[in-house]
Order: structure tokens, then sequence, then C-alpha cells
């Protein structure tokens, strides 16, 4: 077909293929402008119905003039080729760039301030569209395109409708892209037609993998993918990665909802949403600096400049919100900068803090007052049935309870079955406001202490003395005296989650000491910049073994030189020669990514240069020149 005529287009190469149609650049034979084509495939093409909606949904969706919806330039009638064949087809303007899909391959970690951009883009794309009445239906990565000079284009509209209102009538079943589609499309609700929020949850969607690089929702199957999209079931994008904005998040969760009327009511709406992760980063979007323009120049050093920005911006909001008591609001911020920044001593010190102090909040002791005013009480009792000269004994004890039963003050009396019989009295329970505590721990049990009185009744003051004991002392857990011992994990100026034997046990810093039962274990420790951390260690009772790792090796970044570099050219860094880019398979491993480096390029007919800021441990970057 390359080389080929249809009408007064020549097809010069294929760029794209979809489930509906092949795309083609072509070049308008008379005009000399280049285009792209897309042709329906021929299996849709073939039946007349089909043929007459695409051509009644072109005219209309042509009238459509947006900077950010794709230009049709002309479409098929109903044209026959020389095969006698039905071909269908549209002609729009040819978008040079990546696609969001085809963005995703090669950037790797996207901040979040740049996908708000692109999703700005793309609300103003369809609140122009819902205005005019059009669904898109078919919202995804390979229908938005990221122009070269940080333009975004969204294509295909009303392809996927007429696409898929024929496969439904002759298969009943769902064509298009099972894991973007809304509940409604899903469920294929017969209740009301779809409307402008299918767009938007589709939208949420595409926001979550850009975050993460995962589909919210998947399944093994389409079908699975679908239950999965109905009943709710995935992962929030902060669990993945944990640097997202928190007004990103928040937008994406407000897409994201199965009940429409729940989601954000407009792509008006998410676009303000989205502006305000702008707002939370107290940065300028419309800043020339910060444009999608310049981050698609130089992606690294945008990202370090915005990288800087914020360490700054998340430490100042973070001090003010734990000042003022918010301390949720106050770890969101900090966690976010801790990932950004994870040799920053301040911010994990403040952490600690804020967990010590939520975690671990002092108790006051009970009053000895709760105490002394039921055994007042005892004692009023005791006076009332006092003794007679010729009466046995009375003596008060506390009983040995069963374990987890409410301590009992009890009175009894010496055998003698004709005396009467004493009252008892419970002590009453010492109670901790739930509000108070983060976490349920139960208050040190108090040990069972038994006292025996002779020979005369108790006094008030040995009452309180009796209680002042019980009070004061604690009851030992008897497992944990003999088996366990505890263990803790420091790591300087870094962070790690802790595992042991398979199962984790939180964050370094974040929590208590470890108590494990007598034995060997295989310890654990993973930070996702680093390199993971595995050491055998022995627990022995009643002993506490402290683990330090002096520092974590960091994960290598990999620079990717593009493919139409010679493979003759010789690789620099640091002016140290690393060989040829074909030795090296057009890539290059950096072994120390926290520090800046300086690389040069070599090549037959010239020579290129380009200063290397910090990169993320573990992540692939590509490079332009």
């Amino acid at each position: 077909m390359i080389g080929d005529i249809i009408d007064k287009y020549q097809i010069i190469k294929k760029i794209g293929e979809g489930g509906m149609a092949t795309v083609f650049q072509g070049r308008h034979t008379a005009l000399n402008r280049d285009v792209a084509i897309k042709i329906i495939h021929p299996g849709l093409a073939q039946n007349e119905r089909n043929r007459q909606r695409f051509a009644r949904e072109a005219k209309a969706i042509e009238r459509l003039d947006h900077k950010n919806i794709v230009k049709i330039w002309d479409y098929s009638e109903d044209l026959e080729s020389d095969d006698g064949y039905k071909s269908c087809y549209i002609i729009t303007e040819l978008v040079q760039g990546l696609n969001l899909n085809q963005l995703m391959g090669e950037q790797e970690d996207i901040p979040s301030e740049v996908i708000a951009l692109i999703g700005i883009e793309v609300c103003n794309a369809l609140s122009y569209a819902h205005s005019k009445g059009f669904i898109h239906r078919d919202i995804k990565p390979d229908n938005i395109m990221l122009r070269t000079d940080g333009a975004i284009k969204l294509l295909d509209f009303g392809i996927a409708r007429f696409a898929e209102e024929d496969s439904l009538t002759l298969t009943k079943s769902l064509v298009g892209s099972p894991a973007f589609m809304s509940p409604e499309q899903a469920m294929d609700e017969s209740e009301g037609a779809l409307d402008h929020r299918s767009d938007l949850f589709s939208l949420g969607i595409v926001l979550f993998q850009l975050v993460t690089g995962e589909l919210p929702f998947q399944g093994s199957n389409p079908s699975i993918v679908l239950k999965n999209i109905i009943d709710n079931r995935r992962s929030q994008a902060h669990c993945i990665t944990p640097q997202i904005s928190l007004t990103l998040e928040d937008c994406i969760e407000g897409l994201l909802q199965t009940n429409r009327d729940l989601r954000l009511p407009d792509a008006q709406s998410v676009a303000h949403c989205l502006r305000q992760v702008w707002t939370e980063a107290d940065l300028d979007m419309y800043e020339e600096q910060w444009s999608l323009r310049y981050w698609l120049a130089d992606p690294i050093s945008y990202r370090n400049r915005l990288n800087e920005h914020l360490k700054t911006v998340l430490l100042s909001k973070g001090q003010r919100l734990t000042e003022q008591g918010k301390q949720l609001d106050a770890q969101r911020y900090l966690n976010r900068l801790l990932i950004l920044d994870p040799d920053n001593d301040h911010v994990f010190e403040l952490l600690q803090n804020m967990h010590t102090a939520v975690d671990t909040p002092v108790l006051k002791p009970p009053s000895l007052w709760m105490y002394s005013v039921p055994l007042i009480a005892v004692g009023a009792i005791v006076w009332a049935f006092r003794p007679t000269p010729t009466a046995p004994v009375v003596s008060v004890q506390v009983s040995e309870a069963p374990q987890d039963v409410e301590t009992i003050i009890q009175l009894e009396e010496n055998v003698n079955p004709t005396s009467p019989t004493l009252p008892t009295s419970a002590e009453p329970k010492s109670t901790i406001d739930s509000n108070t505590v983060v976490e349920q721990r139960a208050l040190p049990r108090l040990k069972r202490q038994k006292k025996r009185f002779t020979n005369k009744i108790p006094t008030m003051t040995d009452l309180i003395k009796s209680a002042d004991k019980i009070q004061n002392t604690t009851k030992k857990e008897p497992n944990d005296a003999i088996q366990n011992g505890l263990l803790t994990i420091s790591i300087p100026n870094a962070w790690a989650e802790i595992w042991i034997d398979g199962k984790n046990y939180g964050r370094t810093g974040q929590v208590k000491p470890i108590s494990l039962s007598t034995g060997t274990y295989e310890l654990t420790l993973i930070n996702p910049y680093s390199v993971s951390h595995v050491e055998m260690i022995e627990i022995i009772g009643d002993q506490t073994t402290h683990i330090e790792v002096r520092s974590l090796k960091r994960k290598p970044a990999r620079l990717i030189f593009a493919s139409t570099l010679s493979p003759e050219c010789i690789v620099k860094l640091d002016n140290a020669s690393m060989g040829e880019i074909g030795v090296l398979e057009y890539q290059l491993t950096i072994d120390r990514p926290n520090l800046p480096h300086e690389l040069a390029l070599d090549c037959p007919n010239d020579t290129f240069t380009k200063e290397i800021g910090q990169l993320t441990p573990g992540s692939s970057m590509p490079l332009r020149f």
C-alpha cells in the first residue's frame, strides 16, 4: 500500500495501527501538504450502514475547531477501490511527536506537575467537545499526542462510537480498550445513554497510568478487567508511587469513582483541580521554564530544577502543618519530600519525632484516688460488719484472677461456717480515651498481690498504701521473659522497609523494637532507590540485638542514547573513555547517580557534550543531543 494514491492522497509510510483503523503518513498531491490518513479496517468498511454513519460522524466532527483537538481535513464519501472493496478513511492534520503510550516507554518517571499540565490540556479539549455535544468514548494514551513543541492533541473523536455501535449490534460484545472504559461502558447501561462523565473516568485511568506506570484495573483477561472496573477493585496511586503530588492523587480519586454522580462533575472542574497541583508546589504553571516544551527539551534538568524547588516548599509546608498540630497533613508532605531527598536529616528527624509523639503518647498513671475510692467503700463495709470479740478474725486479700480477667479485691473470712458472708467489691477498670492513642495498647496488668491483715481492722492508711503498691507494680508476660528477644535497626541518613523471613515489619525509624523468638532469621532491607541489603541475624531471648547498616548502596541509573547516533561514537564520562556506543548497546550505566557528571560523545562527524545532573537511582533516562 505504501506509495499508493487514494483519491488525491499519496501514502508515504505506516505510522500506527489500532483495533479500528490503520494510520499512514500521507501527502496531498496537489497542495503538497503532509497529512495523516486513517483507513478504517475493511471488515467495518464493507457495511454500508457503517460507511453512512461514519460520513455523518466525520461531517459533525469536522466542525470541532480547538487547538487541542486534531483537525479533520477530509473524509471519504462512498469510494470503491480497484479490487472492488469499499474504502472508508479520514484525513487529519499530521501530528509530529509521541502519543502518551510511547512517552511512557521513554520516560519512566514523569513528575506530577508535568502530568498535571498534560491533563489540563486534555480537559480543555474535552470541555470544548462536551459543550458541542460530543463524547469521545475512547480516551486512552494512544489517542493523546504530545507534539514536539509541547502541544497536546486529542485524536479519534467519534470513531470509537462508530465502531462500537456496530460491534455491539453484531456480537453483543464490547470493542475498544477495556482497561480504559468507564463502569457505564463496561456494564452497557440500558438505563440511559452515556454522558460526558464517562470520558472523565477514562481520563482518570490515563492519569493513574502516567503516575504509576501501571493500570489501576488489572486482570488476566478483558472480562476480569471489566469486572474490576465495575467493582472498583484497584490500588491507590500513592501505594505504587509514593512521591505523587497529594493534590494530583486527590484529582485522580475524584475521577475514578464508580458512581458517576460522585465524580468531579465536568472537565473544567478537573482542570481546576489539576491547576491546584501547581499551587501546591508554589509555582506558576504559565512560566515558560515550566512548560511542556522545556520538559521535552531536557527532562533531566527540568526534573532537577523542580525537585530542588520542591525540597524547600515541602519542608516549609510540613513544618508549618506540624506546628499547627495537623500531623497527618504534614506527614503527607514530608513523606513525599523523603522520597525526593532520602538523605535529608531534617525531614527524617521531623517524621521520626512526629511518629514518636503520635505512637508513644505519655500515659499518665491512674490517679491514686481511682484506687482509694473503692478501698474507702471496702473500709466502710468492713466497719459496718466489724467483728465482735468472739467473732473470727477478718482478713483482706487480693485474690489471683485468671489471665485477662479483671483483678478483684475480695474480702474473705477465715474458716467459720457460722459467720456471715461479707460482700465483694470489684476494682474499676482503668480506661484510656481512644482518641488520644493511635494504636490500641492495653495498660500493663497490675501484679496481683496478697496482703493479709490479722487481729485488726485495716486502717485507711493501710488501704491507701496497699492501693499505691498495686498501682506501681507491673506484671510480666511469661513468654516474653523466657523466649523473646528484641531487634532494633538503624540506617544513618537513610530508610528502608524491614522484611524478616518474608514478613514486612514497617519502616526503619518508624517502628518500635521488634519482638522475635530465639532463633536465626533472614533480614532484608528494601529501599526503592538502593540495592537490597540481606543478612542473617541471631536473636537471643531476653536480649536486644541492634543492627546498624552504615549505608545502602544506591542502584545505578542508565543513560539511553538515540539509535540514530553512529555506533562508532566514543562515549566519555568525566573524561574517561567508556567505549563505543554500538559495543555499549546504546546504553551507559551510571554507578553514582547522585553526583553530577560530564558526558561527551566523539562521533565520526561531530562531537557532543552534555552536563548530566543528579539521576534517580534505578531509573533509565533517554538522552537527546
